[in-house]
């Protein structure tokens, strides 16, 4: 038997050595990692002053216009020049990390009107091989348009309709869509004029194979119709797959209300046959197609935007066009809206605007399979916002910033599943001093995160940590103040420090801390400002995330959650008691060993251990319960009813017997206050026997 209590005592004391007597700081083993849910980076790839022509100085030329390629190999942008002699838009093309820049603007036909006003529609072929783009051409009293094609390995322009005259386009929102291949140019709403065996005008959707006449494939008579029958002002043109040709649009059927109904607008599709079916219910409206995509590549998947009544809400519905069912996806209240559009593979959209009640789509990534969304951008980042490009296929996207300061001012690439290794810095983990924050006055958690950067640690410019909710920064109602509080004010975040301060054990080892993160109690107890708790009751995961800035305007934006609870149990992590040490070959006896926090105050804590015996007669032991009492428990040997006459708490203790025997043993803790000031850690710190 003593042989056992040795062996017992030298594998307990290996185990504390191993798993317990580590420092807050230095060691990972004394934190909880979190998931890392969600990681992407924000790369700036050109600057303003990459885009520069002629003499002026880098703070005359802005961005303009951006889309990519569907494979991502190629960015096409426009840049602008205020005040320049030269042509004031010019188109470029660039390679996704910002290198070989091109100014591509020899494009342009010679015949073309000014060029700020000459060309537009600007587009490209999936592969990246082809542009294709609108030109005025001046004809005396009135303006030609025609569609051009550019092959960049050529560069050689070619007409990519023929047609006698050019277009009359019906507006400037006007736009033509080219398939996958750039093979095929689908023209917008257009009404070639009369044709005399038909003994009608030929109206309504066309296309043309590159370099070839146009082709009738859809007239808009064979529309359902009680007034305006045949007015392509009561048609629009959404948009039109990469593949398969499907062309979606939105038609009114009785614009004069014959019925005295306001819902006569729908959505409906055709191909090449020219056979309308509808998709949707009738509406009082439905918004124009996004250019960047409404379907996905083969036209299975469709979004539109719309008004049932002309007081109801604005929604976000997405159609499966095989079934004809619909699902609302998105929705708001704002008279501002929103704009959104579908990747190639109909797995995401990207939404921007007004949300609900009262939030915002911060360029949000909606995930159609899992139903999660994740804002893309953050108001931490910078604040001013151009034109963002569709998604690629591996669901990047770019944008450019037109804010007036030359550090902020560029385009952008945001990699929304970020791996690391480019220019933007990459979070490595995230971790919390305890499993959960409990909800309780005076008690406070430490997170800290380890962040590398290409260019080293000292390109890290700042390090912010602020709440999520379902990966909104700005969830859809009136939030108030956030759920968790920092000491240095409401501002709703707060920095983590790499400078020995706020918890840091070293400077500048690129790990970032923070060690006053509490809950609001007091706030939320019968008030309103912190609405989280009306709707998450406790406990709740609380969605954290980790934004980094360098100093070359890169961001990394990093997603984790946090347990927020009110039930002292969820701060011991009782996962830890399984992870102990065989003892005897023979008996198999482990032990279970475990760091347990509890809450600053002069309550008991109770460590109650149960035996159980698992397959093939293996002995261990495992933490069965954790609660407080209000009187000391256990033997009444003093050392388990010590109390702290500095602290006012009882130290713990538990009793344990072995292989049915009549020795036992008693573990003892002892106080450690490393954490913070409002927390108490409890440490193994022997083991003797109780006769």
């Amino acid at each position: 038997m003593i042989y056992y209590y040795r062996q017992i005592f030298i594998c307990l004391i290996v185990s504390i050595f191993a798993s317990l007597i580590l420092t807050i700081e230095s060691s990972r083993a004394s934190w909880y990692e979190s998931e890392i849910e969600y990681q992407q980076s924000v790369t700036k790839i050109v600057g303003r002053g990459d885009i520069s022509w002629g003499s002026k100085a880098d703070s005359y030329y802005k961005f303009g216009s951006v889309v990519v390629s569907a494979d991502g190999s190629t960015v096409l942008f426009t840049g602008r020049c205020q005040y320049c002699d030269q042509a004031e838009v010019r188109p470029f093309i660039v390679n996704p990390d910002g290198s070989n820049i091109r100014d591509i603007s020899q494009m342009l036909p010679s015949d073309i009107t000014t060029r700020w006003s000459g060309w537009r529609n600007m587009t490209i072929s999936d592969d990246g091989s082809k542009v294709f783009f609108r030109a005025v051409v001046e004809t005396g009293y009135y303006d030609d348009e025609y569609i051009y094609s550019y092959d960049l390995a050529s560069s050689k322009t070619e007409l990519a309709v023929s047609i006698d005259g050019g277009f009359s386009p019906f507006s400037s929102s006007w736009r033509f869509r080219i398939d996958s291949t750039g093979s095929t140019i689908y023209l917008d709403k257009f009404n070639s004029g009369w044709d005399q065996t038909l003994k009608k005008s030929k109206k309504g959707l066309f296309y043309a194979e590159n370099g070839s006449n146009i082709s009738w494939y859809f007239d808009v008579d064979t529309l359902p119709c009680q007034s305006y029958c045949g007015d392509l002002n009561m048609f629009s043109l959404l948009g039109v797959s990469a593949k398969n040709g499907r062309a979606f649009f939105q038609w009114n059927s009785d614009y004069k209300k014959t019925d005295g109904k306001d819902n006569h607008t729908a959505l409906y599709y055709t191909d090449l046959t020219g056979t309308p079916t509808k998709l949707s219910d009738d509406h009082y409206h439905i918004y124009d197609g996004d250019p960047r995509g409404i379907s996905d590549s083969e036209g299975n998947v469709v979004i539109y935007r719309f008004k049932h009544d002309p007081q109801a809400l604005q929604k976000l519905a997405v159609v499966d066009v095989k079934s004809n069912k619909s699902k609302e996806v998105a929705w708001t209240k704002g008279l501002n809206g929103f704009s959104a559009h579908l990747s190639r593979s109909g797995n995401y959209l990207l939404v921007n605007g007004e949300y609900g009640d009262e939030g915002t789509y911060y360029q949000t990534l909606i995930d159609l399979k899992s139903e999660k969304s994740k804002d893309t951008w953050s108001y931490q980042m910078m604040s001013r916002w151009g034109t963002t490009s569709n998604l690629t296929e591996d669901d990047r996207y770019f944008f450019y910033s037109i804010d007036d300061t030359d550090a902020n001012s560029g385009l952008y690439r945001v990699d929304t599943k970020s791996k690391g290794g480019d220019r933007a810095a990459y979070v490595e983990y995230i971790s919390f001093s305890a499993p959960a924050l409990l909800d309780q006055d005076g008690v406070t958690i430490a997170v800290q995160t380890k962040i590398s950067d290409p260019q080293g640690a000292e390109n890290i410019e700042w390090v912010k940590l602020l709440p999520i909710i379902e990966g909104h920064e700005d969830p859809s109602w009136s939030m108030g103040r956030v759920p968790i509080a920092f000491p240095s004010g409401d501002a709703g975040s707060t920095r983590l420090y790499d400078d020995g301060t706020h918890g840091d054990l070293l400077a500048n080892d690129g790990i970032y801390t923070f060690d006053s993160i509490a809950t609001r109690k007091g706030d939320h107890e019968g008030e309103t400002w912190n609405t989280w708790y009306q709707h998450y009751p406790l406990p709740s995961d609380l969605g954290i995330r980790i934004i980094v800035k360098d100093r070359d305007n890169n961001y990394t934006i990093s997603d984790t959650t946090l347990r927020i609870t009110n039930d002292p149990k969820e701060v011991v992590d009782s996962s830890s008691n399984y992870e102990c040490t065989r003892i005897d070959e023979n008996l198999n006896i482990l032990i279970p060993c475990a760091i347990y926090t509890t809450p600053f105050s002069t309550t008991y804590l109770s460590l109650d251990f149960e035996y159980a015996e698992a397959d093939k007669g293996d002995y261990f032991w495992r933490l069965r319960d954790f609660y407080q009492i209000d009187e000391p428990f256990g033997y009444t040997d003093s050392q388990c009813s010590q109390i702290s006459a500095t602290l006012g708490v009882f130290v713990p203790c538990a009793t344990i017997s072995l292989n049915s025997t009549d020795m036992k043993l008693w573990l003892n803790f002892e106080y450690d206050q490393e954490l913070n000031s409002a927390a108490l850690i409890w440490r193994l710190d022997g083991l003797g026997e109780i006769k």
